[in-house]
Order: structure tokens, then sequence, then C-alpha cells
């Protein structure tokens, strides 16, 4: 069971490692960053299919387009 701050460190490693692979075709997988005995784990998924990048691409732009 994890406490507060590693829920928090967690929460805000996620954000780091989500805006740094933003501009490229990884992503963290849905399972997320895991603690054990202190140690962080996690696993990234590289997209490259040309459907898969296409949706990629898609989802940045939309999330790109900001209201006016």
């Amino acid at each position: 069971m994890m406490n507060r701050g590693e829920r928090d460190a967690v929460a805000e490693l996620e954000k780091l490692i989500d805006r740094l692979v933003a501009p490229t075709n990884w992503r963290l997988m849905s399972d997320g960053i895991c603690v054990q005995l202190g140690i962080l784990t996690g696993r990234l998924r590289g997209y490259d299919k040309g459907y898969e990048l296409a949706e990629l691409i898609k989802k940045q732009t939309k999330a790109n387009k900001k209201p006016c």
C-alpha cells in the first residue's frame, strides 16, 4: 500500500515521462509506474505501425488545439 507521498511521487514521475516522450513514438503503458521496496518500475511501448502513428498524431493535434 502506497502512502500519500509515494502516490504523489509516482504521479509526478508519470507526468514527467509523458511530457518527455510526447514528441516521440513512445508511450508509458497503462499499468504506469509501480513502487516496490523503494524501486520505481514501469514499461514503455514504442509505436511503429502506420495506423498507430496516425492515431498518435491525431491525439496530439487534438490536444494541441485550444478553443478560441
